[in-house]
């Protein structure tokens, strides 16, 4: 677990206690699809300042089953990171689909017995020995009558993350947590008093996924093993025009109504309906859960990710899901809207919400 005491721990490399203090900024990591994308926030006077985002190419590597080659190629690339920015210390965002979430009602409200409670409740739900785990826990409701706590379950594999951790330390740096993607999006976009239920779908590049947040703790998540990269492949074949001009006029155009733009929309359908279908089985779910009572549903959609902004996406998504649907902001619990970095457009900055939310562990 992270080394401060907050409602919200992280998933943590435990050898490394770090004060707050003593961290003048805040670096946060991501290595997915083919990129690496960071943030640096610094912290002064209990605030967050931002610094710096930026995103380059890096090896799509695979910890599992990895080739030596793309291993080491990682490794250059990440020392060149290190050397040119002068990073050390930074938290690391893992991909959705090496989490496993779940819940599990505690038949006690003293927080000195959740982990034992926790642990006994992992065979169940995760398909892996206790022994060879990593998990964290959020509180999503404690009830004093019953003498019972609702808590959410993050599980991550231990080989993985060390797998992780031993190519981020040879390439200089030193992870000082790890966390979902999930989990660091909903404290960038749910404030910190919201009390209710939202579902979220993120449009990744190579990968989206979809969570249900409760609370501001991930209750549901799934990954989805498409992204804007596929829509842009598909109406870049189908419209006969470079990936560079299909992304330009995907984003630009989206998918309002004219002759154009219903040939984007046609091509892109497959991938729309994928959301749609993974949208309809997370509504099933909940709604399932809703009629054994005591479950709060489902009041909007939240949209993440660039390619949320293409016009028409918001309304597809709200007209199939029956649900308000609607653009999250990153900023939510750092900054007021008029202090945003113009460094930073809007459209970018929907691509840094789980750096920006890992800052707030």
């Amino acid at each position: 677990m992270d080394s401060r005491v907050t409602s919200k721990p992280s998933l943590l490399n435990r050898a490394f206690p770090v004060p707050r203090t003593l961290i003048m900024s805040e670096v946060s990591l991501a290595l997915h699809d083919g990129e690496l994308r960071f943030s640096e926030m610094s912290y002064s006077r209990g605030s967050f300042i931002p610094k710096t985002f930026a995103v380059t190419p890096f090896p799509d590597l695979r910890l599992e089953g990895q080739d030596q080659k793309a291993r080491e190629e990682a490794i250059k690339t990440l020392s060149s990171f290190s050397s040119e920015h002068g990073y050390h210390a930074v938290r690391v965002i893992v991909h959705e689909d090496e989490a496993y979430v779940f819940q599990v009602t505690v038949p006690s409200t003293d927080a000195s017995t959740f982990r034992n409670a926790i642990e006994s409740s992992l065979e169940e739900n995760v398909p892996l020995s206790p022994a060879d785990i990593l998990f964290e826990y959020e509180i999503i409701s404690i009830d004093p009558v019953r003498g019972e706590t609702l808590l959410s379950v993050t599980v991550l594999s231990d080989k993985f993350v060390s797998s992780y951790a031993d190519v981020l330390k040879a390439g200089g740096l030193f992870p000082v947590s790890f966390e979902t993607e999930a989990r660091s999006l909903s404290r960038a976009l749910v404030g910190r008093e919201d009390d209710g239920v939202h579902a979220l779908l993120h449009i990744g590049r190579k990968h989206s996924f979809m969570a249900i947040l409760e609370k501001g703790a991930v209750s549901f998540s799934s990954s989805i093993d498409v992204g804007s990269h596929d829509i842009v492949t598909v109406v870049s074949k189908s419209l006969n025009i470079s990936l560079a001009d299909a992304e330009k006029l995907v984003l630009e155009k989206g998918f309002e109504v004219g002759k154009e733009d219903m040939r984007i929309f046609d091509a892109a359908m497959p991938i729309l309906s994928t959301f749609h279908d993974e949208i309809g089985k997370m509504l099933v779910y909940w709604k399932a859960r809703s009629r054994k009572g005591g479950v709060t549903p489902i009041s909007d959609i939240i949209l993440s990710g660039q390619y949320a902004l293409m016009n028409g996406v918001t309304k597809y998504i709200n007209v199939t899901s029956q649900l308000p649907t609607r653009i999250g902001s990153v900023w939510t619990n750092i900054l007021d809207p008029k202090d945003v970095p113009p460094t930073l457009s809007e459209k970018d900055s929907l691509d840094y919400g789980s750096l920006i939310g890992a800052t707030l562990s």
